[in-house]
């Protein structure tokens, strides 16, 4: 794989003054991972591949519900010491296929509830139960309903929405051309609709509005796995009997702190 750049520079939007939130993701702040998988080996694993079935109604990264995923290769990323710092999951089907890394270690597991969140989660799993029967029968779309709501009850992933909204959740690819960029949001921030809507969920099953909404984006952003330090990683992907390694570089370009970044004095790495 080629090498991969940290840019000392935080993400910025787009500059858009329309009534929708517009941004871009950073040009090669990922890992691409590329690899083939043969017609042979292919259809050996997937001749292997048992589905689970998801349980009705289970969460997504995305929200309840979902198909089962189909046969899958997987990527063990060990830093310098051998340590296994990551797993992603690939496809597995015949042909060229690519993998990115978003050069974040894996996420820790998340503290316990308080007594006082316990309480409030139970209330607003309570409320949501009325507000999306009545948003639905309002006219609203009943998936992106229940995502929204799944925010404020641990149902949906706050992160995958927050990452959505900076061009880099999917569905959907977030270099496609828009005529009118200010109006619709990057990436896969159309499965949760415009602000205005994530606010009037916020409001009617919390009460509390943008604070209630402004917790929720900070959550979703402090709770981002750190970053992977520079250095060489080793990549082993493992698919069926098959395993194969390679070698991956990641490089820090200027500092975290938003005041040298390279773009700014004209050099380059």
């Amino acid at each position: 794989p080629k090498p991969a750049f940290q840019f000392g520079q935080s993400k910025r939007g787009g500059e858009s003054y329309g009534q929708a939130w517009f941004a871009r993701p950073t040009p090669g702040s990922i890992g691409e991972i590329s690899y083939h998988v043969s017609e042979e080996l292919a259809a050996e694993l997937q001749a292997d591949f048992e589905p689970l079935e998801p349980a009705e109604g289970a969460p997504g990264p995305m929200g309840p519900g979902g198909p089962p995923p189909g046969p899958q290769i997987e990527i063990a990323i060990a830093d310098a010491n051998g340590e296994v710092v990551r797993t992603l999951k690939g496809p597995a089907t015949a042909g060229l296929q690519k993998v990115t890394w978003d050069l974040r270690l894996e996420r820790p597991a998340p503290p316990e509830p308080s007594p006082s969140e316990r309480v409030e989660a139970a209330r607003n799993a309570e409320r949501a139960t009325v507000v999306i029967d009545s948003l639905v029968g309002a006219g609203w779309a009943e998936p992106m309903v229940r995502r929204l709501a799944g925010l404020f009850t641990g149902d949906t992933n706050p992160s995958a929405m927050f990452a959505a909204m900076l061009g880099g959740g999917p569905p959907g690819e977030p270099e496609t051309f828009r005529e009118r960029p200010g109006e619709s949001m990057g990436g896969g921030a159309a499965a949760f609709g415009g602000f205005g809507e994530i606010r009037e969920v916020a409001d009617l099953i919390t009460g509390q509005g943008m604070a209630a909404l402004m917790r929720m984006f900070s959550s979703a952003g402090s709770g981002l796995p750190p970053l992977a330090e520079p250095g060489t990683y080793t990549l082993t992907l493992t698919a069926g009997d098959v395993s194969l390694s390679q070698s991956l570089t990641v490089e820090r370009v200027g500092s975290f702190d938003g005041q040298n970044s390279p773009f700014e004095s004209g050099e380059m790495p």
